[in-house]
Protein backbone atom coordinates (compact mmCIF):
# COMPACT_ATOMS: atom_id res chain seq x y z
CA UNK A 1 0.00 0.00 0.00
CA UNK A 2 1.12 3.43 -0.68
CA UNK A 3 0.95 5.79 1.46
CA UNK A 4 0.54 9.78 1.35
CA UNK A 5 4.06 10.28 2.38
CA UNK A 6 5.58 7.86 0.02
CA UNK A 7 3.63 9.50 -2.88
CA UNK A 8 4.04 12.97 -1.85
CA UNK A 9 7.92 12.20 -1.70
CA UNK A 10 7.84 10.71 -5.02
CA UNK A 11 6.46 13.82 -6.46
CA UNK A 12 8.96 16.11 -4.75
CA UNK A 13 11.81 13.90 -6.04
CA UNK A 14 10.70 13.91 -9.55
CA UNK A 15 9.80 18.13 -9.08
CA UNK A 16 13.19 18.97 -7.74
CA UNK A 17 15.14 16.37 -10.88
CA UNK A 18 15.63 14.08 -7.68
CA UNK A 19 18.40 16.59 -5.96
CA UNK A 20 18.04 17.79 -1.90
CA UNK A 21 16.20 20.71 -0.85
CA UNK A 22 19.22 21.87 1.09
CA UNK A 23 22.07 20.59 -0.21
CA UNK A 24 20.98 20.76 -3.93
CA UNK A 25 23.32 17.25 -4.18
CA UNK A 26 21.78 14.64 -5.91
CA UNK A 27 19.72 11.49 -3.95
CA UNK A 28 18.27 8.29 -4.95
CA UNK A 29 14.51 7.15 -4.26
CA UNK A 30 15.27 3.01 -4.99
CA UNK A 31 18.31 1.82 -5.77
CA UNK A 32 21.26 2.62 -3.57
CA UNK A 33 23.20 -0.05 -5.34
CA UNK A 34 22.97 1.76 -8.35
CA UNK A 35 23.84 5.17 -6.56
CA UNK A 36 26.70 4.11 -5.20
CA UNK A 37 28.06 2.56 -8.53
CA UNK A 38 27.03 5.56 -10.53
CA UNK A 39 28.91 8.06 -8.55
CA UNK A 40 31.59 5.26 -7.48
CA UNK A 41 30.84 4.92 -3.28
CA UNK A 42 30.15 2.59 -0.76
CA UNK A 43 26.03 1.29 -0.36
CA UNK A 44 26.67 2.30 3.20
CA UNK A 45 27.58 6.11 2.19
CA UNK A 46 25.38 6.34 -0.20
CA UNK A 47 22.76 5.82 2.80
CA UNK A 48 23.20 9.61 3.79
CA UNK A 49 21.66 10.48 0.14
CA UNK A 50 18.45 8.19 0.36
CA UNK A 51 15.20 10.65 -0.24
CA UNK A 52 13.53 11.50 2.72
CA UNK A 53 10.31 13.24 2.78
CA UNK A 54 10.70 16.71 4.66
CA UNK A 55 7.64 18.43 6.23
CA UNK A 56 8.73 22.11 5.95
CA UNK A 57 6.19 23.17 8.65
CA UNK A 58 6.76 19.93 11.68
CA UNK A 59 3.77 18.07 11.80
CA UNK A 60 3.92 18.53 15.74
CA UNK A 61 3.67 22.06 14.98
CA UNK A 62 0.64 21.84 13.11
CA UNK A 63 2.06 21.10 9.87
CA UNK A 64 -0.08 18.95 7.17
CA UNK A 65 1.20 15.98 5.45
CA UNK A 66 0.68 17.74 2.00
CA UNK A 67 2.14 18.28 -1.21
CA UNK A 68 2.61 21.79 -0.31
CA UNK A 69 4.34 21.03 2.85
CA UNK A 70 6.53 18.13 1.69
CA UNK A 71 9.65 18.67 -0.16
CA UNK A 72 12.50 15.93 -0.69
CA UNK A 73 15.42 16.02 1.26
CA UNK A 74 18.44 13.84 1.45
CA UNK A 75 18.58 11.47 4.75
CA UNK A 76 21.92 13.87 6.15
CA UNK A 77 20.06 17.29 5.64
CA UNK A 78 16.86 15.80 7.23
CA UNK A 79 18.26 14.08 10.30
CA UNK A 80 20.62 17.17 10.92
CA UNK A 81 18.17 19.60 10.94
CA UNK A 82 15.78 17.35 13.33
CA UNK A 83 18.86 17.31 15.79
CA UNK A 84 19.33 20.12 16.96
CA UNK A 85 17.36 21.09 19.81
CA UNK A 86 15.42 23.72 18.34
CA UNK A 87 14.55 22.99 14.28
CA UNK A 88 15.89 25.52 12.47
CA UNK A 89 13.60 26.55 9.82
CA UNK A 90 13.98 25.31 6.25
CA UNK A 91 15.38 28.82 4.69
CA UNK A 92 18.10 29.46 7.83
CA UNK A 93 18.75 25.38 7.45
CA UNK A 94 19.17 25.59 3.58
CA UNK A 95 21.58 28.68 4.02
CA UNK A 96 23.97 26.75 6.46
CA UNK A 97 24.12 24.37 4.82
CA UNK A 98 24.68 26.10 1.15
CA UNK A 99 27.24 27.90 3.40
CA UNK A 100 28.98 24.74 4.74
CA UNK A 101 28.94 23.11 1.51
CA UNK A 102 30.96 26.24 0.00
CA UNK A 103 33.86 25.19 2.75
CA UNK A 104 33.55 21.28 2.25
CA UNK A 105 31.94 20.79 5.65
CA UNK A 106 28.95 19.41 4.77
CA UNK A 107 28.71 15.48 3.45
CA UNK A 108 32.35 15.23 3.79
CA UNK A 109 34.49 14.16 1.45
CA UNK A 110 31.33 13.02 -0.24
CA UNK A 111 30.27 16.17 -1.62
CA UNK A 112 33.46 16.74 -3.66
CA UNK A 113 33.09 13.43 -5.21
CA UNK A 114 29.34 14.44 -6.11
CA UNK A 115 29.84 17.55 -7.15
CA UNK A 116 32.91 16.87 -10.05
CA UNK A 117 30.80 14.22 -11.02
CA UNK A 118 28.69 16.53 -12.32
CA UNK A 119 32.00 18.01 -14.83
CA UNK A 120 29.75 15.53 -17.49
CA UNK A 121 28.82 17.35 -20.45
CA UNK A 122 24.68 17.96 -19.91
CA UNK A 123 23.13 18.27 -23.12
CA UNK A 124 19.39 19.54 -23.12
CA UNK A 125 16.36 18.52 -25.86
CA UNK A 126 13.40 20.96 -24.77
CA UNK A 127 11.79 19.55 -21.70
CA UNK A 128 13.90 16.34 -22.15
CA UNK A 129 17.41 15.89 -21.06
CA UNK A 130 20.60 13.94 -21.77
CA UNK A 131 23.87 13.22 -20.54
CA UNK A 132 26.99 11.03 -20.67
CA UNK A 133 26.24 8.94 -17.88
CA UNK A 134 23.42 6.09 -18.14
CA UNK A 135 20.05 7.17 -16.84
CA UNK A 136 18.87 4.88 -13.92
CA UNK A 137 15.52 4.71 -12.80
CA UNK A 138 15.12 6.71 -8.64
CA UNK A 139 18.54 7.62 -9.18
CA UNK A 140 19.34 11.41 -10.00
CA UNK A 141 21.79 13.14 -12.15
CA UNK A 142 25.00 14.29 -11.18
CA UNK A 143 23.92 17.98 -12.28
CA UNK A 144 20.96 19.76 -12.10
CA UNK A 145 19.50 20.71 -16.22
CA UNK A 146 19.98 24.02 -16.66
CA UNK A 147 17.36 26.03 -18.45
CA UNK A 148 18.01 27.55 -21.42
Amino acid sequence: MTTKNFRFKSHAFQNQAGRCYYCDLPMWLDHPEHFALRFDITVPQSKQFQCTAEHLVARQDGGATSQSNIVAACLFCNQKRHQRKIAPSPVKHKKRIKKRLSVQKWHPFLSAKLLHAGDKKIVNFGSKRADSLTTIPGCASPTPASTS
